[in-house]
């Protein structure tokens, strides 16, 4: 933005100073072109040139920023795989570990039951 708005400036300061040189008054009698009008040709075929590159610019500028962002979202894609593959694995740890718990609980269950059945006897 700050580049547009320099640019802006600077072919507004060129343009003025072209036309402070190429004035000519008008001659509604004469048919012929004013003698200024390659110069102002000029200026406008510079300028456009000008605007041009600024463009070229501009589009390279995208296409970088549209690499980097194609770039972030393969990274964050390749995490995002990871960390759902990490979620499942966590989650059949958290099966495993509650059903050894259970066996365990059962284990002690039963030989509590085999404990008070020798004390009955």
């Amino acid at each position: 933005m700050k580049k547009l708005t320099l640019l802006s400036v600077v072919l507004l300061g060129f343009a003025t100073a072209a036309f402070a040189d190429v004035f000519t008054p008008l001659d509604f009698g004469s048919t012929s072109a004013p003698k200024g009008t390659s110069a102002i040709v000029n200026m406008v075929t510079s300028s456009n040139t000008n605007l041009q590159n600024a463009i070229l610019e501009l589009d390279t500028a995208q296409v970088e920023v549209r690499n980097n962002l194609l770039n972030y979202t393969t990274r964050y894609s390749e995490i995002d795989a990871q960390y759902n593959q990490v979620k499942e694995q966590r989650r059949e740890l958290k099966k495993q570990v509650r059903n050894h718990e259970r066996r365990i609980r059962d284990i002690d269950r039963a030989k509590d039951k085999i404990r008070k059945n020798m004390e009955q006897m």
